[in-house]
């Protein structure tokens, strides 16, 4: 990588990239419990939910929202950027998982 050449900050393997790719993860809707609540009703069951978003081998994920089924993330907490290298060969993958399940 020569770091005098402009250009090369946005490339790898000397290849320039198809593009950028800006997401913004708002917010879910009823999600599964994954926690399980306290008996008797003590507590209901919940989930501590983050996104996890992958393109190109590459993956980001976003703050985890704890005890809720319905997480909302700011502007700040739920965007990132991608270098795109191939709209053609590579596909955004997002996936929500719960910080810590069954606990």
């Amino acid at each position: 990588l020569d770091i005098n050449d402009e250009e090369a900050w946005f490339q790898v393997g000397r290849v320039l990239p198809d593009g950028l790719l800006q997401v913004h993860v708002r917010e879910a809707v009823d999600l599964a419990a994954r926690d399980c609540g306290l008996p008797f009703g003590l507590s209901e069951p919940n989930s501590d939910p983050y996104c996890k978003l992958t393109i190109g081998g590459i993956s980001w994920k976003t703050t985890t929202k704890p005890r809720t089924l319905s997480p909302k993330w700011s502007a700040r907490e739920g965007k990132h950027s991608f270098l795109v290298h191939s709209v053609s060969d590579q596909s955004l993958d997002l996936e929500v998982f719960d910080e810590d399940p069954y606990k």
